[in-house]
């Protein structure tokens, strides 16, 4: 059985995929895509000389937890490729992407 904290976040997860997502995501070899929180800004490079597209998404472990750098994946369509997975240890995962 979860203990409450765990039950409190599996439920607070949930809300998110339900209400914040604003993306779809196609990970090779699943059929279904995956519904993610994704977020383009534009981040500082170079010692703040030039902007670049900073692509990035969130979503389910289980749906994103395998991809390691180098994998790629379809966001509404768009190509992208994994440059870094961070797990948060709650069942979510934080992709940062570059454009593929």
């Amino acid at each position: 059985m979860a203990t409450p904290f765990a039950a409190l976040q599996d439920r607070v997860n949930r809300a998110l995929d339900r209400h914040l997502t604003n993306a779809l995501a196609q990970v090779e070899g699943a059929s279904d895509p995956v519904p993610v929180e994704f977020d383009e800004p534009y981040a500082p490079s170079f010692d703040d000389q030039v902007d670049a597209q900073a692509p990035e998404c969130w979503g389910t472990a289980a749906a994103l937890g395998g991809l390691e750098r180098g994998d790629s994946l379809l966001i509404d369509g768009r190509p992208f490729e994994v440059l870094r997975s961070k797990p948060d240890g709650t069942g979510r995962v934080h992709l940062i992407l570059r454009g593929a």
